[in-house]
């Protein structure tokens, strides 16, 4: 899909906020942020509200999230900004939890 720049802004960050929404929702307790600063540097982002998460991870064109699953194991994602917003969710530690809301990232914004 073809569309200008303030769109394809507007969109990557519904799909973003969805992909956090959708985590939490399916049991998953949002960690941690690497937004590529310095190394071993990691955002806190336990008691953020996904308003504060979003902004942490759209602050910059790639970032990791960790995750911690509803088994209770610790899973990163990579978001990657700048294609289609159905791609934001470009990587990621093999989960079916993840794969159910990538799934679902790239369905709805397609």
């Amino acid at each position: 899909m073809l569309m200008d720049l303030e769109t394809r802004v507007k969109m990557t960050k519904r799909a973003t906020r969805f992909a956090l929404k959708r985590l939490v929702e399916k049991g998953c307790k949002l960690k941690t942020v690497d937004d590529g600063g310095e190394e071993d540097e990691w955002i806190d982002v336990t008691e953020k509200p996904i308003k504060e998460v979003l902004e942490d991870i759209m602050a910059v064109d790639m970032a990791q999230l960790l995750i911690e699953n509803p088994e209770g194991k610790e899973k990163w994602i990579q978001f990657v900004f700048g294609n289609a917003p159905n791609e934001i969710i470009c990587n990621y530690h093999c989960c079916s939890t993840i794969d159910e809301v990538a799934d679902e990232v790239y369905t709805k914004f397609e």
